[in-house]
């Protein structure tokens, strides 16, 4: 891709002006742009006199530039400064000045988008002859709405294609210097000419779908089977829209492409490449503005014969490659068989490398699982799979601490630090160690879901890992290896709380995991939280050490008030329970605080405004219905006999219309009103 340099120049072969504009580029890097200008506008008079091109567009890129840096009104000056050269440039700078200016325009669209979108259509152009340099910047920017702002970058990008396109497609991009930069050799032989990027350059500026706002009613759009035809059908289409249709996006990237495929049509015998590139691009643009529609059934088969006319060329695997990106999801097999073909005809090609690294994702093994948090010691349980490219599986599980397994929640999955958080455990020999069973099927590519069992593991924290690969790697894995990692606990104990929400105190009930018993004598101490604002931290506080009753219940006291004197300072975070080496951790997480239920409950009102249809113009009669409801305690109930009032507000919030209405009996009320005309549309 090459673009119109706006800044320093790449390295490149020497010019006249080299020496000048390495000390230019010198002192703006050191911001001395009051040194800088001098030197600027005598390259620009030079080059201007000279009819030198690559200097002169670049000698006023930069004079652009360094407006920036002293104007407020940089932008609109900028644009001045451009209409002002266009009036006298000659070619090939006219056509260049023709991109610039619609480029620039669109920065002052993208920059002013909202100051646009409050002023009315039509407005009367001011001109500011007269006094050059005012606000809008000597342009009549400051009277032009968004249609006439977006109907100039239409203008200019067709003006710059429409310049003598013939004398265009002889100048090469060497011929322009460093005015232009980027790209590769293969890039710059599909796209060699002037022509090429202006038409590239107008292109890409015309798929901003924020130039076309206004939509009329009757718009074109793309229903033609000869859109995805061959070049020359293409080419020969009659692409027209309805008058009022005249900034239709699609349909100017459309008409460019054609132009674009007819001279290259010209120039195919020696470029045939060239006229490859732009039917592939032109593909890729319809493909994205056809999805949804019928002609979307299109698409395959164009790639499909494009890519045969095209064989004995190195582009032709681009479409094979496009082809089977379009069949991933629906047929991996298939897509996976044309990767291999575009990989085949032109192994070193880029749609070679684009295919390889599409079967490579198709391929890619992938393992996720999960399991209960808790699970009964010394009995089997269940792991849930998601496997796609996997045909075996091992796993291991490693002991792990309380407090490692309680903050396993804070990392994710794809954590880098996954084997010095758990360094630890991973140097001890495993607990356990076994096989899972994957099904047979055949190679489709696909997800698949499968149930498998866990070894009996005895009571205690554990991290699992599952791998397709029966050596476990903790540093660089293997290609082609995938791991999965999660952390359970093994504890024959079981809780269940509830909070008391007048009180504050948690009632946690202990039972047997196996048979559902309640558990006496269990010991169970709480965790608190609170901030301590001396520190300007958090902190923790352990409860006292209590067991459960007979009835296998423990009372967890509210939190104290010594601490920062507040009791709704500290929170209950926690509780472990355990009765010999088997241990519970029972996630409270309770933000109840004592008092609540003792507040007075408030009424909640809500109103629901339903309209006949989402847009309107000025003068349409709007429909619309009400509803109202109110809600105490988690009870909802309509609200009749309920004085409401619909206001109009316009786009400064200021009421144009007040109707007042009474709620009926089913607490709804309805009507209608007249959007007025003469104001601003929002």
């Amino acid at each position: 891709m090459t673009i119109f340099l706006a800044d320093s120049a790449a390295p490149g072969p020497p010019t006249p002006f080299t020496a000048q504009w390495k000390q230019i580029d010198a002192l703006l890097a050191k911001e001395q742009t009051a040194s800088a200008a001098p030197l600027v506008e005598k390259i620009y008079q030079q080059a201007r006199r000279e009819n030198n091109t690559p200097a002169y567009v670049r000698a006023l890129l930069y004079k652009i530039r360094l407006l920036e840096n002293k104007e407020n009104d940089d932008d609109e000056k900028g644009i001045a400064l451009l209409e002002s050269d266009l009036k006298t440039a000659q070619f090939p700078a006219r056509p260049i000045l023709h991109s610039l200016l619609a480029g620039v325009y669109a920065n002052y669209y993208n920059q002013h988008r909202y100051q646009l979108y409050q002023r009315t259509a039509g407005a009367t152009p001011t001109a500011d002859a007269a006094t050059p340099g005012a606000a809008d910047g000597g342009t009549t920017l400051a009277t032009w709405d968004a249609g006439q702002l977006g109907a100039a970058i239409v203008r200019h990008y067709y003006q710059s294609v429409e310049d003598e396109p013939q004398r265009q497609l002889k100048i090469t991009l060497a011929e322009l210097g460093d005015l232009v930069t980027g790209g590769d050799a293969e890039g710059r032989a599909l796209r060699p000419t002037l022509y090429d990027l202006l038409a590239q350059r107008a292109i890409a500026g015309l798929q901003n779908q924020e130039l076309y706002l206004a939509r009329p009613e009757q718009q074109w759009q793309p229903t033609e089977a000869g859109l995805f035809g061959s070049a020359p059908e293409f080419a020969a289409l009659k692409l027209t829209a309805p008058a009022a249709d005249s900034l239709n996006g699609p349909l100017h990237v459309l008409r460019l492409l054609q132009r674009l495929t007819a001279t290259r049509q010209q120039s195919a015998p020696q470029n045939l490449a060239a006229l490859a590139d732009i039917d592939l691009q032109r593909l890729d643009y319809l493909h994205t503005l056809t999805q949804g529609t019928t002609l979307a059934a299109e698409y395959d088969p164009a790639l499909a014969r494009l890519a045969e006319v095209y064989k004995a060329l190195p582009i032709s695997t681009e479409f094979i490659a496009r082809r089977a990106e379009a069949q991933r999801e629906a047929d991996p097999v298939a897509a996976v068989a044309l990767t291999r073909e575009a990989e085949a005809r032109f192994p070193n090609s880029r749609g070679a490398d684009r295919a390889r690294r599409l079967r490579a994702g198709i391929e890619q093994p992938e393992l996720a699982f999960t399991a209960a948090d808790i699970i009964v010691p010394g009995q089997p349980w269940r792991l849930d799979l998601t496997t796609r490219n996997v045909t075996a599986l091992h796993a291991w599980a490693y002991r792990i601490t309380l407090n490692e397994w309680r903050s396993a929640d804070r990392y994710s999955i794809s954590d880098d630090n996954f084997a010095r958080r758990y360094a630890r455990a991973l140097k001890a020999a495993p607990a356990a160690t076994w096989p899972i069973t994957v099904p047979g099927q055949p190679l489709a590519y696909k997800e698949q879901k499968l149930a498998a069992a866990g070894t009996a593991l005895p009571a205690g924290y554990y991290l699992i890992l599952i791998s397709n690969q029966a050596q476990l790697a903790t540093g660089g894995q293997p290609a082609g290896t995938v791991t999965a990692h999660a952390v359970v606990g093994a504890s024959a104990l079981s809780a269940v709380y509830r909070t008391n929400a007048g009180t504050g105190a948690t009632t946690l009930l202990l039972l047997d995991r196996k048979s559902g018993a309640p558990l006496a004598g269990v010991q169970n101490q709480a965790r608190f939280n609170f901030y301590n604002r001396e520190k300007s931290r958090n902190e923790n506080r352990l409860g006292t050490v209590a067991a459960t009753a007979t009835s296998g219940e423990v009372e967890i006291p509210v939190a104290t008030p010594q601490f920062d004197g507040a009791a709704s300072n500290e929170q209950l975070r926690d509780v472990r329970s355990w009765r010999g080496s088997d241990t519970l951790l029972t996630t409270i997480n309770s933000y109840y605080f004592p008092g609540q239920e003792n507040a007075e409950a408030r009424p909640q009102r809500h109103t629901y405004l339903f309209t006949d249809r989402a847009i309107y113009r000025p003068g349409q009669t709007v429909y619309f219905k009400g509803v109202m409801t109110q809600q105490l305690r988690g009870q909802a109930s309509l609200l009749t006999g309920q004085s409401v009032s619909v206001r109009l507000l316009d786009v400064n919030g200021q009421t144009v219309q007040t109707l007042p209405f009474t709620t009926s009996d089913f607490g709804s009320f309805h009507g209608s009103l007249v959007l007025p005309t003469g104001l601003l549309n929002g």
